[in-house]
């Protein structure tokens, strides 16, 4: 789980939380880095063994020196079995319908099964190219799954910026779920003043540089040496 996914739950159980009902929420996460971080009162955080992916889209076992289908195994029945004791209203699924490697499957099975946990899909407004995605979810079974066990497609962004339905060709019964909720607002959670005197500093000229996945960003090695270069890795680090 990189970053931005990170920011994106955290964000969601904070708000929850703060809700009148004061629900408990519980964090299912494959990045045992979110178990450091401070959490609010009302929510946890139950950490998987990790997966990672190499730039091939593979997944490969991120510590632990096992085959990755029996890693997916544990975290299958780890979260099988949390969700059955935690007995959730609602499961917020984050951006995969079946998680990684379909380590999704049993739950959702048994959630369905017990009939009374509404399941949700949760999607950032720009997957990947359009065609990698529709035959990465074709390949997967994806929209079958969101037909069995999604009640609803929660878009964090807005259709007039980015229509992830009709961007990435949503069967019409699928498309009807989607709700776009708008940009999720970070800003109660801003440091920027903590980045101010850093980033005032009088020079020249400014470059700035974002990456998708913190694990595979590489700096270039090849740097004026007259330039400062500040990273800047957001709250969570």
């Amino acid at each position: 789980m990189g970053l931005g996914h990170m920011r994106r739950n955290l964000l969601l159980a904070e708000t929850l939380a703060a809700a009148p009902e004061r629900p408990a929420v519980l964090l299912i996460s494959g990045s045992r880095e979110i178990s450091r971080l401070p959490l609010p009162r009302g929510v946890d955080c139950l950490s998987l063994p990790s997966l990672y992916k190499d730039s091939q889209s593979r997944y490969h076992a991120r510590s632990l020196d096992v085959p990755v289908q029996e890693l997916v195994a544990v975290r299958s029945t780890a979260i099988a079995a949390a969700l059955e004791a935690f007995r959730p209203d609602v499961f917020i699924v984050d951006n995969v319908p079946r998680g990684a490697q379909h380590e999704l499957d049993r739950a959702l099975a048994r959630l369905r099964q017990a009939g009374r946990t509404r399941c949700i899909l949760g999607l950032r407004d720009v997957l990947d190219e359009p065609e990698q995605v529709q035959r990465e979810w074709t390949r997967s079974g994806n929209f079958d799954v969101i037909r069995r066990h999604f009640e609803a497609i929660w878009v964090y962004g807005d259709a007039q910026v980015n229509d992830v339905a009709q961007e990435y060709g949503f069967p019409r019964d699928i498309a009807s779920r989607v709700t776009y909720t708008g940009y999720l607002d970070q800003r109660g959670r801003s440091t920027a003043e903590l980045l101010a005197p850093e980033l005032s500093r009088d020079e020249s000229s400014s470059c700035s540089a974002w990456w998708a996945a913190g694990r595979t960003a590489r700096c270039s090695p090849r740097r004026s040496p007259r330039r400062r270069f500040p990273m800047i890795t957001g709250r969570c680090w």
